[in-house]
């Protein structure tokens, strides 16, 4: 049984030209029986020579017999050739080797259509070139230039301006039209170096108005849009390279080499000049080459959108997990089917990169950290490779790859892929994919491929996020609970000293009554300061207890009516004839006979105000503290009676408590005496049974203080 020979395509799509090649290779292909194998490597001459050698790599697994291409760099053509594949040159190359064979006869071409010009011309006049020299790799255009140069030299009244462009029509367009505003005589014929060029300088002068009707437009291909153009009188020749024959030349030179055969050293094009007076039948000839190309194309274009779509899907799946599964091992698992189901790969693994360590470890579920797979950074395997690259790294046939020696510790992977899981700029791992067939990927599947990577990064963050935030809130929960079980037991062991000791005191002062008993004044006033105390005490302990409540705001007030004489008397002597007052300082209490009513909480009450005496008895060295009492009547700036108490440590702190209606004010400031120059700490407290009120009290609209 023969050899079904395998050839390698790469013809790209710049031109209408190649893509009548492209096409014509294909249909020769089918009726030889080859089996032509798409390449794609995208844009050659702009890769890195570690990146020429992973393409021939890719290049070697798919066991071809030759190659067919358009533009390679010389260095990447030589690669290719150092391994014994024959290649096929469709662009003139200087490149000479047994296995390499590459067109000639552009110069000829140009050389002909120089003389038709001079001709047209009568040996003068104003000639405008267009296209080429703005690579520095391959021929562009260099070889028709100095063809069209050389027969013109003969002329020396007819002069010539060269502008650079591109190939393609719509990114020359613009270029040539800013080229022309700049010229200084007019133009008496345009020679674009291929057909596209000739037309968009003749579309560029005609709207520019710098073309006249006579002008001679002529190009290079026999595109059908030039045979159209020379139809309706709008261009005036073309030089048609035959896209049928060169195609059929570039097959049957690969098959000769893929068998063994010597090659030549160049092949042609057959050049045919094209006028008004044979455009019908080279446009005739033309339709018959291209007639079957709709239908071919009709199914690339099918398989191009079904790899699209299938990309979409994936990316689209993965997004709709990225929202709807935050554990990282099961956003995991999920991403991975997907990728295995969409792309037909065996097994797909994650790499997590720990930049600390410089270490990367393979994520697996139910083991932690130290149990799994760990490679380090500098290890020589290619999963290291592609991360210090941080680009992909594609693998198509482990059993022929160059680069990589076959991994042992996955004897049946045969094609493999390695993406980079990005986050921004950060690197998080790799996405490791095993396929137990050798493969091909396109440039396109593998930019897809790491679009689905990079989401597989925002995914992996999203999912660490939430797992920090249920760490923290469980961090915090048994924290609360630890301060729970710490107030409950601090309460528990102060409770009970406390009730003893409040119990004793209350004896003490009870067995004085019911016995008339002579008790030192003293030592009733001594027990009562101890019931008083204790009596304070147990009521922080409860305090202590609604701390959890208050945190969650549902701490609540008892409000109750208060004889104030009495209850500010108890505050102040509870803090005046402590021990801890300090000496040097006098404490003066200044309360009027009758005092109104008050209606508050008196837990809450106490606390504020021995907060406030506190601070008077911290921030005051020497001096008087005052803590006094007065009722206002109602004035025009107020709508009800009110009450205030005062701290006034002399020239040093004050502080305010009143009552008007249902609002009741706090503030107290302390600070040292203004001779030692040092600012204190200050605290105020608003607070409006009905809204909660910023100082000044709004609900009474008093402009300050009510004290």
């Amino acid at each position: 049984m023969s050899h079904r020979l395998r050839i390698g395509s790469r013809i790209g799509s710049a031109d209408p030209f190649w893509v009548q090649v492209r096409e014509a290779v294909y249909q020769k292909a089918q009726q030889f029986a080859i089996d032509l194998v798409p390449i794609d490597i995208g844009h050659s001459s702009r890769f890195s020579k570690a990146e020429h050698a992973e393409l021939v790599d890719e290049l070697l697994a798919q066991d071809l017999d030759a190659l067919i291409s358009t533009y390679l760099p010389d260095d990447l053509a030589y690669r290719i050739l150092d391994f014994g594949l024959p290649v096929i040159h469709l662009t003139e190359s200087d490149i000479r080797h047994p296995l390499f064979v590459a067109p000639l006869g552009f110069f000829d071409i140009a050389h002909t259509v120089g003389a038709y010009l001079a001709e047209r011309l009568q040996g003068r006049g104003h000639v405008l070139v267009i296209g080429g020299l703005l690579a520095d790799h391959g021929e562009d255009g260099r070889s028709r230039l100095a063809g069209v140069y050389d027969t013109l030299a003969a002329f020396p009244a007819i002069r010539i301006t060269h502008i650079p462009s591109a190939w393609r029509y719509e990114r020359a367009l613009d270029s040539i039209s800013a080229a022309m505003q700049q010229l200084d005589a007019p133009i008496d014929a345009i020679f674009g170096l291929s057909d596209s060029l000739a037309l968009a300088g003749r579309d560029a002068g005609r709207a520019l108005g710098l073309l006249p009707e006579r002008a001679l437009i002529v190009g290079i291909n026999g595109d059908p849009s030039a045979l159209a153009a020379i139809a309706d009188g709008s261009m005036a020749a073309t030089i048609e390279t035959s896209a049928a024959d060169f195609a059929a030349q570039a097959l049957e030179l690969a098959s000769q080499a893929a068998r063994g055969r010597p090659l030549p050293d160049h092949f042609g094009y057959q050049p045919r000049l094209v006028t008004i007076a044979n455009v019908d039948a080279v446009a005739m000839q033309k339709l018959t080459e291209i007639a079957n190309l709709p239908n071919r194309l009709v199914g690339v274009n099918h398989q191009q959108d079904q790899r699209q779509l299938t990309q979409l899907r994936a990316s689209l799946e993965i997004s709709r997990r990225i929202g709807s599964i935050l554990d990282r091992q099961q956003l995991l698992s999920e991403i991975a089917d997907i990728i295995r189901t969409s792309y037909g790969y065996d097994r797909v693994q994650v790499f997590q990169w720990h930049e600390q360590e410089q270490m990367l470890t393979l994520d697996q579920a139910g083991y932690d950290l130290e149990s799994r797979a760990r490679i380090p950074a500098a290890d020589p395997g290619v999963l290291a490779e592609a991360l210090r690259r941080n680009a992909p790294i594609f693998i198509a046939d482990t059993r022929h790859s160059h680069r990589f020696p076959p991994d042992p510790t996955w004897p049946d992977t045969q094609s493999r892929v390695i993406l980079p899981i990005r986050l921004g700029d950060r690197l998080r791992g790799l996405l490791d994919l095993h396929s137990h067939a050798a493969t091909q990927r396109t440039r396109q599947e593998l930019f897809g491929l790491q679009s689905l990577a990079d989401q597989l990064g925002l995914a992996m963050h999203n999912a660490e996020l939430y797992s920090e935030a249920i760490q923290a809130r469980a961090v915090a929960e048994r924290a609360d609970q630890l301060k729970t079980r710490l107030l409950a037991t601090v309460s528990h062991e102060l409770r009970a000293p406390l009730n003893l000791i409040i119990g004793y005191s209350e004896a003490g002062l009870s067995a004085a009554n019911s016995h008339n008993a002579e008790i030192p004044a003293a030592l009733l006033h001594d027990l009562y300061r101890i019931h008083q105390s204790g009596t304070h005490l147990t009521r922080l302990i409860a305090d202590l207890l609604d701390l959890s409540r208050a945190e969650i705001g549902e701490l609540d007030l008892a409000p109750e009516p208060i004889a104030p004489r009495p209850f500010l008397e108890e505050v102040f002597r509870s803090i005046a004839e402590s021990g801890a007052a300090r000496t040097g300082v006098e404490w003066r209490l200044k309360l009027p006979g009758r005092l109104p009513m008050l209606e508050a909480d008196p837990v809450r009450l106490r606390q504020i105000l021995l907060n406030l005496l506190s601070n008077a008895r911290t921030f005051t060295t020497s001096g008087q503290i005052t803590f006094r009492s007065g009722c206002r009547s109602a004035s025009s700036s107020r709508s009800s009676p009110a009450h205030a108490a005062a701290i006034r440590p002399k020239g040093s702190a004050w502080g305010c408590v009143s009552r008007a209606s249902w609002c009741s004010c706090i503030a107290a400031r302390s600070r040292w005496k203004a001779s030692q120059g040092k600012a204190a700490p200050s605290t105020s407290i608003c607070r409006c049974q009905a809204s909660t009120a910023d100082w000044p009290c709004r609900r009474h609209r008093l402009s300050r203080c009510c004290c």
